[in-house]
């Protein structure tokens, strides 16, 4: 049950100002910064929640499951030559 205070939105988000990160690692979530350019999924009060699927600046994407605005469960990097990397993340962690 969600209480009145929750907003529970399915979202397309599009991030108007990426920028190519050299140091984003898919393994580590949290040196993502500005290095989206979209991202579709379910947000609850600004935090993602459950399945999203966030498109990156040079092409990969990534679709995971989250919980507290973190990636936790399994999940795939899909690189930018089609390859996939298939595992699971805790608390944005590979």
């Amino acid at each position: 049950m969600q209480d009145s205070k929750s907003k529970v939105n399915q979202k397309i988000i599009v991030n108007e100002t990426p920028i190519e990160n050299p140091n984003f690692d898919y393994k580590n979530l949290d040196t993502l910064e500005n290095h989206w350019l979209k991202l579709k999924g379910k947000l609850v009060n600004g935090q993602k929640i459950g399945i999203c699927l966030i498109y990156l600046a040079k092409g990969e994407r990534i679709y995971c499951k989250f919980k507290n605005d973190k990636a936790n469960g399994k999940g795939i990097y899909f690189k930018k030559n089609g390859q996939k990397v298939i595992g699971y993340w805790k608390n944005n962690r590979f």
